[in-house]
């Protein structure tokens, strides 16, 4: 089996969603995941492979806000939850689950995913976001070279894909682990709304803990098994395969 490799999908202007790399792979089924947003960027990733007369055996989404796949669901809430997300792991403030009852930071959370939504440019998107973060107390270097910089740029171009993305239904089985500590909703998805997602097998999974609980210890490797039981299933034996990942990076 070939080693992994990675595929990054990003949001292209008014043209919708893009791949914007595709590595060169030998003939053979291929298998994708992705966390957070960056489940929605190995969905179109599967759906351009797919395009492309590819077989794409397997799409793995990670706490993916799947709700942007429901029409009466407001994208700006979508962003609303992701923000909220975003915002408790980098300021790792325990108070922000009783603010959600107060609604004061939450509201502000929502006039930044309505503003964010409307704005046409990448770099208007990331100086509102970054400018409201250090309003409310997180703190972010803005240099050049930043790290955190380019990280915020990273997660404007999700904010981007959200906001604006068109999503098409692929042919491959897809599996959707949901932490259900999330802010992004935990209900189970509707089958009108997998309908959108897929074509083929739908399975969906809640495991305890928030969004970014699931990547670090312990609940990653609950989710570690998860995943390796369902690469199982999905490989397919005398066929070359390779496991390819489209992941937020944070």
């Amino acid at each position: 089996m070939p080693g992994p490799h990675l595929v990054l999908a990003h949001a292209r202007g008014d043209d919708g969603l893009a791949v914007g790399q595709l590595v060169k792979q030998p003939d053979g089924v291929l298998r994708l995941a992705g966390f957070s947003a960056g489940g929605l960027f190995a969905l179109a990733t599967a759906g351009e492979l797919e395009r492309r007369g590819r077989t794409v055996s397997f799409v793995g989404m990670i706490d993916t806000p799947v709700s942007v796949f429901c029409p009466d669901y407001p994208r700006e809430l979508v962003l609303k939850n992701l923000f909220a997300e975003f915002y408790d792991h980098l300021s790792g403030e325990p108070a922000l689950l009783q603010r959600r009852e107060t609604g004061d930071l939450l509201d502000s959370m929502m006039e930044l995913a309505r503003k964010t939504a409307t704005a046409k440019e990448e770099a208007a998107r990331l100086h509102l976001v970054m400018d409201w973060l250090v309003r409310h107390g997180v703190h972010v270097d803005n240099g050049v070279e930043s790290v955190s910089k380019k990280f915020f740029e990273l997660f404007i171009r999700h904010a981007s894909l959200i906001s604006t993305g068109r999503l098409e239904t692929v042919i491959a089985p897809v599996w959707l682990w949901r932490g259900a500590a999330s802010f992004l909703p935990t209900s189970p998805t509707a089958r009108e709304t997998w309908g959108r997602i897929t074509r083929g097998k739908f399975v969906e999974e809640i495991l305890d803990g928030g969004h970014f609980e699931l990547m670090h210890r312990p609940l990653v490797k609950t989710l570690a098994a998860r995943l390796t039981r369902v690469l199982a299933e999905t490989e397919e034996a005398h066929v070359p395969e390779t496991v390819f990942q489209a992941q937020m990076g944070i």
